[in-house]
């Protein structure tokens, strides 16, 4: 399902601020977790990751995977002023 529409939808229904409110606060701790979580997840299984590719292509290897990281921590610090002005508007 679109969970996104979903919140949306409730949001959008007669319900008080602060239960509008609550909904916002767990879907951006829900967001949170799931940006953190992939950082911290890819440290344990790119070892995993890149055994499995290296099946499929010879020059999948653990040196190329350690790329990866740089690059979700670059796209995290591009995302991060969009989402500050986003919560700046939803929040008003």
């Amino acid at each position: 399902p679109n969970y996104l529409s979903l919140l949306l939808f409730l949001s959008s229904r007669k319900m008080s601020s602060r239960t509008t409110s609550g909904i916002w606060v767990l879907f951006g701790g829900f967001m949170m977790h799931l940006t953190l979580g992939c950082g911290y997840l890819w440290g344990a299984i790119q070892g995993y990751v890149a055994s499995y590719l290296h099946q499929y292509d010879s020059r999948a290897t653990v040196k190329n995977m350690f790329m990866v990281l740089p690059i979700q921590i670059a796209c995290l610090n591009i995302c991060l002023p969009m989402a500050y002005k986003l919560a700046d508007k939803l929040g008003e």
